[in-house]
């Protein structure tokens, strides 16, 4: 299992969201009932438990996780988990709170979840770390009776300082590493390639052995995914070799391969986070479309027989139905009558989802309808939403009105330097969109993109990619938007103003004279004064 996301909400979709938010929340708790009943060894979660980090995370999550996974463990199966991009480590300012803390490790002290990740010695008191470790393993069997299991520290071979913690359980090794992002610098990125071949040298005492990762692999993952993710992504041939099975997590796309004759599987998620994990999408022509995360649920793997067995499972439906209304057009017509179609495809579209009853947890559907209408005339969204509750489904609108295009650009001058405020002006109505895109990519904070520009590029290009769906007008406003909102782009743009040969010349003389003076880049650097 991977990417549940307990506390997940979807801001542009306001009452989708909310009920996403308790709908994912009753899937996991189903999932775990419906994972105890095929008899595992072993609950693995590989990564993205929770939505956010320690801090922001309910009452109400952290009571589902502990609810559900003290199930597990009075049935005597262990939790082995890691931590994902969004349930990562985050530093608390509290005096009672020394350490970095994470949703994870909070379960990890309530002896609900083994954490298996790799350490740096001269970081990680390694003494108290074993202390916690015997700890943990006397509470286990005071708790829970006697579970074959062991935790182990272990140097890793060729990794000077750096310590695997890692867990056994029966004649099984699961060996985890955390979330490491990638792509921020190709230097790290090709240390950490390099990192993870050197899980191959450690001998782990066990005659099989699982690895866990929350990573973008190329090769398992579509270039077309990779693509829409807008990450780098780990070739295949970095994963270490030798081991049975490759739990990984990260792509809510359920997906399954091979690497040196062993399964590498993303169970994919049980919920969705943002209009483009919705499940199908009725096009404005009446074709249902099959989105890309559609078949949402988690992986039974059976060791002895090497197989894997799909149970599919999901918090709620939820389609995204397009129209385009005519000059002539009754807009809440059409989106009743189109509603209407859209439930009844959606019906049908789940029965070849399972024949479990019980696999959607929510009967309620969601559904984005995405309006585009002619002229000036004002659209009453909250009566179409209205119209679609009647309907039977919990609603969102998103009206695009002609003339506005996929995304305007104001080339006036402004006053303000605010990026919330002008990105605001610049996507209009589909500011929510960018905003989902870019909790969906990870860069939720901010603070994270203000401070870090080529992050925010990349961000901004992404978002258009998704929100305009058309690669070649995705193109030109984003190098309109890059002209427009920045000095200069740190990627080349065809029509970018060259410096003069002059200019360039004072420049070089300046560094000779000065020395280098650059700094670290922020967003307001960029930006056209």
């Amino acid at each position: 299992m991977a990417d549940v996301h307990l506390g997940v909400t979807i801001k542009a979709h306001s009452e989708i969201g909310m009920a996403v938010n308790v709908s994912t929340r009753n899937a996991f708790k189903r999932a775990i009932d419906k994972a105890l009943s095929l008899n595992p060894d072993v609950l693995i979660i590989s990564g993205d438990l929770f939505e956010r980090e320690f801090g922001n995370v309910s009452s109400a999550d952290i009571y589902t996780a502990m609810e559900s996974l003290s199930k597990a463990w009075d049935k005597g199966v262990p939790v082995v988990g890691i931590e994902g991009n969004h349930d990562k480590l985050k530093p608390i300012n509290l005096p009672d709170i020394k350490d970095v803390e994470s949703p994870l490790r909070l379960l990890e002290r309530s002896n609900l979840i083994i954490r298996t990740e790799y350490l740096a010695s001269n970081v990680v008191n390694l003494n108290a770390m074993r202390r916690s470790i015997e700890a943990f393993k006397r509470n286990v069997k005071k708790t829970y009776g006697d579970i074959d299991l062991d935790i182990v520290l272990k140097e890793i071979p060729g990794a000077i300082g750096i310590v695997e913690k890692y867990v056994i359980i029966g004649d099984v090794a699961f060996v985890g590493v955390q979330y490491k992002p990638v792509n921020n610098r190709i230097s790290d990125s090709y240390k950490f390639y390099e990192f993870l071949r050197l899980f191959s040298r450690i001998d782990y005492g066990t005659t099989r052995k699982v690895f866990m990762a929350h990573q973008t692999i190329e090769g398992i993952v579509s270039t077309e995914f990779i693509r829409y993710l807008n990450e780098q992504a780990i070739e295949i041939r970095y994963l270490p070799k030798g081991f049975d099975y490759y739990a990984l997590g990260h792509i809510h796309q359920y997906t399954a391969g091979t690497y040196e004759g062993a399964y590498v599987v993303y169970p994919g998620s049980i919920t969705f986070r943002d209009a483009g994990e919705f499940d199908y999408t009725l096009t404005n022509d009446g074709e249902l479309i099959k989105n890309k995360c559609w078949d949402k649920g988690f992986v039974l793997y059976d060791m002895e027989n090497n197989a894997i067995r799909r149970i599919r499972l999901k918090s709620m439906s939820s389609i995204r139905v397009k129209i385009a209304l005519n000059s002539n057009d009754d807009p809440y017509a059409r989106v009743r009558v189109t509603t209407k179609k859209a439930l009844a495809m959606l019906r049908r579209a789940e029965e070849e989802f399972s024949d479990d009853s019980e696999s959607i947890v929510e009967s309620t559907p969601g559904v984005l309808v995405e309006m585009t209408s002619p002229g000036d005339r004002i659209i009453d969204d909250i009566l179409l939403r209205e119209i679609i509750r009647e309907e039977g489904a919990y609603p969102s609108v998103k009206i695009e009105y002609s003339g506005s295009g996929s995304v305007q650009v104001d080339d006036s001058s402004r006053e303000s330097m605010d990026m919330n405020e002008i990105l605001r002006s610049v996507f209009g109505d589909k500011y929510t969109y960018y905003l989902d895109v870019i909790e969906s990519i990870g860069l939720k904070s901010e603070a994270r993109i203000d401070d870090d520009a080529d992050a925010f590029i990349r961000a901004l290009r992404a978002a258009l990619d998704i929100i305009t769906e058309n690669s070649e007008e995705a193109e030109k406003t984003f190098r309109i938007l890059a002209k427009y909102l920045f000095k200069y782009a740190p990627i080349p743009l065809d029509d970018e103003e060259k410096k003069s040969e002059k200019e360039t010349k004072k420049e070089k003389i300046e560094e000779k004279v000065k020395g280098p003076t650059r700094k670290p880049r922020t967003l307001m650097d960029y930006f056209v004064k």
